[in-house]
């Protein structure tokens, strides 16, 4: 997901830029899990790097 950003200074609602800075998103399947449980819990966010102390773990991540 690359992150952007808008309304520069004089270039308000004109100017955007685009910067070097991306989240890294993997997605896997754990076989593991009962079908017959409650399908919120069967998500789980693990986060490394920048923010992961600060960042939800929990179905309120925007990814999510």
């Amino acid at each position: 997901m690359p992150a952007t950003s808008a309304n520069l200074g004089s270039g308000f609602d004109v100017a955007g830029i685009a910067l070097d800075y991306a989240d890294s998103l993997v997605f896997t399947l754990d076989d593991s899990l009962d079908d017959s449980q409650d399908d919120s819990q069967d998500v789980r966010v693990i986060i490394h790097g920048e923010g992961e102390d600060t960042l939800p773990k929990d179905e309120t991540h925007l990814v999510v």
